[in-house]
């Protein structure tokens, strides 16, 4: 039986079988890998277990070198060595997980370090480092017990958008992954996307009216050209209506919101939806967007969607069940910006967005949707 490319040695230093846009998010700097490897808060090892760090000030505090005592040097080398080859490792943080998981290996030789070098003395002059052990262990048994154990979004939080392709949400501070909630993720994935749109890493709309983005002109998206969009309807006997002009249609879609997540394409069926979705397009005044055409249709009761732009409520649409009904939404000028557009769909009815058990939860299937 042939050992998968995750085991082989050339899975090391490597970005086989990836993409070059995926290359170039994968690719990290040493001190990066380092600083996310130890200190990041969503993989960092000294955040997710800081009595660690009290391992560490007793190993420095030693008076004797490490090289006058072989077992602590064998202990720090098993370290060092194994964090330099997880360094090389071209998934660094260890992908879909929970914490410093690549870094289990270095939890023995830190606990070899412990017994050896630790104050047995009252008087020792690092007698206090039993105390900061126990404080900072609290912290852990609180991120691991606690959050890693009952906190789902701890697990969505590998979703969107992934550390698989941007290792930078590792290091987002304003988002780690123990106190991940839907309200922060949310957050998380517009704020995400808007600044790859504003970089021009992703493509949207672009400025030109009528001028509708397909798998053959997001070429430069690969989530867009690869995976979100389709150019007919994913669900059979649910189509845009005859006189529309062919554009890409987004496969399936929300629960309460309207349209979970979509941020420049779409969230996937299942439990971590947004209250609010959101198309973020590129414009301007002089060559702008003049209309947004939605096309939708309620599954199970209807409900009320609010649709603002940039913040300001442009009117209200009410998709019927089992009817697809076409909506067109003037845009007008004073809205627009010159950078970076915002076009938000929320459930106006809806007082608990984020309560799974709520009744007044709904879903939505948007067929279609053009900004022309």
């Amino acid at each position: 039986m042939p050992i998968p490319p995750y085991y082989l040695p050339i899975s090391l230093g490597g970005l086989q079988g990836f993409s070059e846009g995926s290359r170039h998010e994968l690719a990290s700097p040493w001190w990066a890998v380092v600083y996310g490897l130890l200190f990041s808060p969503s993989r960092g090892a000294f955040i997710f277990s800081p009595m660690l760090l009290a391992v560490v000030a007793a190993v420095a505090g030693q008076k004797r070198p490490w090289w006058a005592r072989p077992l602590v040097g064998t202990a720090l080398a098993w370290i060092a060595l194994h964090l330099f080859t997880v360094m090389r490792f071209h998934m660094w943080w260890g992908g879909f997980g929970f914490g410093p998981r690549l870094l289990v290996e270095i939890m023995p030789p830190l606990f070899w370090l412990a017994v050896m070098v630790w104050p047995t003395s009252p008087h020792a002059p690092n007698r206090w480092l039993p105390v900061a052990f126990g404080v900072l262990a609290v912290p852990a048994l609180l991120i691991h017990s606690g959050a890693g154990l009952f906190n789902k979004y701890a697990v969505y939080w590998n979703s969107d958008p992934r550390p698989l392709v941007t290792p930078r949400m590792v290091l987002d501070w304003r988002t780690p992954q123990f106190l991940a909630s839907a309200e922060s993720l949310c957050a998380r994935s517009l704020r995400y996307h808007r600044e790859a749109v504003l970089t021009f890493e992703e493509v949207w709309l672009v400025e030109q009216p009528s001028v509708l983005i397909t798998p053959a002109t997001a070429d430069i998206n690969l989530w867009l050209k690869n995976g979100a969009w389709a150019e007919r309807p994913s669900h059979e006997g649910v189509a845009p209506p005859l006189g529309y002009p062919h554009t890409a249609y987004l496969p399936l879609v929300a629960k309460w919101g309207p349209i979970g997540g979509l941020w420049a394409g779409f969230q996937p069926w299942g439990e971590m939806l947004c209250a609010e979705a959101h198309i973020l397009f590129r414009g301007s005044v002089k060559n702008r967007p003049r209309e947004v055409v939605v096309t939708a249709v309620a599954v199970g009761e209807a409900q009320v969607v609010a649709v603002s732009l940039n913040g300001r409520l442009l009117g209200h649409i009410l998709p019927r069940t089992a009817l697809s009904d076409s909506w067109v939404i003037p845009l007008p000028a004073a809205y627009l910006d010159e950078n970076l557009n915002q076009l938000t769909f929320g459930a106006a009815e809806l007082a608990f967005p984020y309560d799974l058990t709520h009744p007044q939860r709904r879903t939505i299937l948007v067929q279609s949707v053009q900004v022309r």
